[in-house]
């Protein structure tokens, strides 16, 4: 037991470990002391150490002590390293344990700590099996001791091998012992020096401090001299440039050199004896700098033009860079910029004022039917030719007195407008200026002038308002920019505004275009909207009084049209003698009619005597009152305006009544008929060709479906009068309403028997050649297939049921109906017959 106690204490340290092996080799040195082969010299330094060694040992005791004391703790962790480490004693070492003596008194030997190290050691096998048979604890000890004396003497034997690197690694000590002696006596001599520099800096700190508080005064004070020395003195050379040079882009930095001068001595609080010759000088050179900048831009507003690039471009690429200049005027004397501003209001008025008015004379030019009266729905060019020559011939010897120049502007004025005038009537083409709103591009008149190019109405107005609004925008722009005032383009556009107003009414009184205004007023709605607030102030009002003109010339165009129908009954009165200005009375239109009535009745002879298809054809006055209605309808599409409603309703009464008396010029019921049906249809086929529903479409497909009815009956009484007239008869005397029975019997008795054997045999005799006859007519006198394949059916429908009535009237009156079968034609043949006729006309 005390061999295992001994050989557990061998691990705690590795220096204990030292001091066994060293306690051992001590013993062993002094028992091979007398070993005369070894050298003296080496066992005397051999024990030197030993001793040395021991105190050391001594030492190191009384540290393990009290390391065994914390180190009992981790005894547990350390299991396998212990195993580890006392297995290796035995086994790697090359000793014999004879060889060394053992002392198993040795004090290095604790067995304090036995009974716990036994309880930890004695559940391994080996342990376990030793417990058991006590008879071999002896023989394991003997074998334990034998493998320490081995590890013993191994250590030794390594010891021995190692000694001399010892002495040498001893030597090596003493001389770094030596030189770290000298290395301290020469950090000592550093140290001293680093004092006495720490001194030296510390003076040099001091010193720059206080010389950097002598640069920042001496600093100050010289930028207070130099910003002195600099704004309180002018040079010859900068009165040079002021006084001499030319205005211009150079010319803006010495003003600005000026202007800081000014300023420096309004703010300056020196000393002012030092100011007392610098103030007057500079203020004499302001003062005169401020009179030729004024001259300046006087004479440059004088200098413009009426051009319209001059206007929008040119002011503002010229001038804009001069607004320098006007700063300083404003800062300096307020007075000089309003004289300023007072020269480029009265020259750029005046200047756009001529523009205006020479784009106006351009625009009259360019035209399209300026002062035509061509668009009157009542007027027919074919018949004003011969009073448009009687005119011609009296103007010829007036044109002799005028000069040149107003024969240019009769011919401008009378021959612009082409032969159709229903161009300017239709909107097809025209209404696609409301989707390029804004305009993005102006046209040059000047050049469409000379290259006899015309426009019509909306595209001169639109023109107008974009060359107003670009304008408008310009100098908004240019007077807050520039004078920072935005009344004062208001007070330059004022004259041209009016100006505008001035020819847009003369224009819209001069033209009997309708559609033209009628547009115009649609663009002018839609430039109000798209507008800008600052150019809407400026122009505020303007497109509320343009609407304000615009819609009564629209219904007053409209008026001359309803009254331009009734002229079409007196061809000699010119249309140039006419007063449009004026509504006519009832009155007057009775005057006029009796007037000509002889002339009329000239003509309705001619007519009896050639009346032909084409007298029942469609007036020209109908088309174009039809190409009207539609493009005021499709406009009036998203205004839905009660007014523009209201004057098509009394225009469309006009147009009734011109028909209907244009119709009584005819010689018979049937004439006027197809004529009116003729001028209906065209009307309605144009509507619906623009795909229009309105109050005009019901009323004429009203008046169409009356004169339909008319007119089958008016073409079955030349074929089937007796027919028709004895069934008519007879159904209003039989049937008549409040009819007692015994009447209606009396009244049977009364009716011609043989009146109706003769419309029975006139009708068997002559129904199929009055059918073709029917067939032949409707084909003749109706050019609309639609309403031709209409008229037919309904005519022929229309005698079946009068032939069916009177069989029915037959079969009621006679008890014996056969007394008439060998007459009746049976209805299912005169069926076929109407079938194939109706059918050839579809082929």
């Amino acid at each position: 037991m005390s061999n295992l106690k001994f050989q557990q204490d061998l691990e705690p340290n590795k220096q204990e470990q030292e001091e066994s092996r060293l306690s051992l080799f001590g013993s062993k040195e002094l028992n091979e002391s007398t070993n005369p082969n070894k050298e003296d010299n080496k066992t005397k330094a051999i024990q030197s150490t030993f001793n040395s060694q021991r105190e050391k040992d001594q030492k190191s005791k009384t540290i393990t002590e009290k390391r065994k004391k914390t180190k009992s703790t981790s005894h547990k962790k350390k299991k396998t390293k212990k195993s580890k480490s006392r297995t290796s004693l035995f086994s790697n070492s090359g000793l014999h344990l004879e060889d060394v003596p053992l002392d198993l008194t040795n004090e290095i030997i604790q067995l304090d700590d036995f009974d716990e190290g036994f309880e930890e050691y004695k559940n391994e096998e080996e342990i376990k099996n030793l417990l058991e048979d006590k008879t071999k604890i002896r023989s394991y000890m003997n074998k334990l001791n034998e493998t320490l004396k081995k590890e013993k003497y191994s250590t030794v034997s390594e010891y021995f091998n190692m000694c001399d690197e010892y002495l040498e690694l001893n030597t090596d000590l003493a001389e770094c012992d030596g030189i770290l002696e000298s290395l301290e006596s020469l950090m000592q001599s550093f140290s001293t020096t680093l004092s006495t520099l720490s001194g030296e800096i510390i003076n040099l700190k001091n010193d720059s401090e206080l010389m950097s508080i002598k640069l920042n005064n001496r600093r100050s004070v010289v930028s207070e001299l130099s910003d002195f020395l600099t704004h309180a003195e002018i040079s010859d050379m900068l009165i040079n440039h002021l006084f001499n040079d030319p205005i211009d882009e150079n010319y803006i930095e010495y003003i600005q050199e000026l202007d800081r001068k000014l300023d420096w001595s309004l703010r300056s609080d020196g000393d002012p004896k030092a100011l007392e010759q610098f103030n007057p000088i500079v203020k004499k050179v302001c003062k005169h700098v401020l009179k030729r900048i004024t001259n300046f831009f006087i004479d440059t507003f004088s200098n413009f033009g009426n051009k319209v690039n001059e206007i929008l471009i040119g002011k503002i690429t010229k001038l804009f860079k001069y607004v320098t200049l006007i700063q300083f005027v404003r800062k300096h004397d307020p007075k000089q910029l309003l004289q300023i501003s007072y020269s480029y209001r009265i020259n750029v008025a005046k200047c756009c004022y001529e523009m205006f008015q020479s784009q106006f004379k351009l625009m009259q030019k360019c035209l399209y039917g300026y002062g035509s009266k061509a668009p009157l729905i009542g007027y027919d060019e074919l018949s004003f030719s011969i009073a448009q020559k009687k005119l011609s011939n009296k103007n010829k010897q007036k044109k002799k007195t005028k000069s040149n120049s107003n024969k240019k502007q009769n011919i401008n004025n009378t021959s612009t407008f082409p032969n159709s005038s229903t161009n300017l009537l239709t909107v097809k083409e025209r209404i696609a200026i409301l989707s390029k709103i804004p305009q993005k591009k102006l046209i040059n008149f000047k050049e469409a002038v000379k290259n006899k190019q015309m426009f019509s109405m909306e595209i001169i107005f639109s023109q107008l308002i974009l060359l107003l609004t670009r304008l408008t925008q310009s100098e908004a722009l240019f007077s807050t920019d520039f004078f920072q005032d935005l009344n004062l383009a208001k007070e330059i556009l004022a004259t041209s505004i009016s100006s505008l107003e001035n020819f847009i009414t003369s224009l819209s009184k001069n033209s009997f275009d309708v559609i033209g205004i009628f547009l115009m007023i649609k663009i002018n709605n839609k430039y109000s909207e798209i507008l800008q607030t600052e150019i809407a102030g400026i122009i505020k009002g303007l497109f509320n009084r343009i609407n304000m003109t615009l819609w009564p010339q629209f219904t007053r165009i409209l008026e001359i049209n309803a009254q331009s129908l009734f002229l079409e009954f007196d061809n000699t009165l010119l249309m140039s003698d006419f007063n449009f200005s004026n509504n006519l009375s009832n009155e007057k239109k009775l005057q006029l009619i009796k007037k000509n009535k002889k002339k009329q009745q000239k003509k309705k002879k001619k007519k009896s005597q050639n009346n032909n298809t084409a007298q029942l054809r469609p007036t020209f006055s109908t088309r174009k009152y039809s190409e009207l209605i539609s493009s005021i309808l499709i406009l009036n599409n998203d205004l839905n305006e009660n007014n523009v409603l209201f004057s098509l309703s009394l225009l469309r009464t006009e147009m009734e009544t011109y028909l209907s008396k244009y119709a009584s010029q005819l010689i018979d019921t049937k004439s006027q008929t197809l004529f009116l049906i003729n001028n209906y249809d065209l009307i309605l086929s144009v509507l619906s060709k623009n795909e229009i529903i309105s109050a005009e479409t019901q009323r004429f497909e009203l008046l169409l479906e009356e004169q339909h009815e008319i007119y089958i009956e008016e073409v079955l009484k030349q074929y089937f009068n007796d027919l028709i007239t004895f069934v008519g008869k007879t159904d209003a005397f039989l049937f008549e309403s409040k009819l007692e029975k015994s009447e209606r019997e009396k009244r049977k008795k009364t009716i011609n028997r043989k009146q109706i054997g003769k419309i029975l045999k006139n009708f068997s005799k002559n129904w199929r050649d009055s059918i073709n006859s029917i067939y032949q007519e409707i084909i003749r006198d109706f050019n609309n297939y639609t309403n031709g394949a209409k008229a037919l059916k309904r005519a022929l429908s229309q005698m079946l049921r009068y032939y069916t009535r009177l069989t029915e009237i037959i079969k009621l009156i006679e008890q014996n109906s056969n007394n008439f079968s060998n007459l009746i034609v049976n209805l299912s043949t005169i069926m076929k017959e109407v079938k194939d006729i109706c059918k050839t006309f579809i082929d």
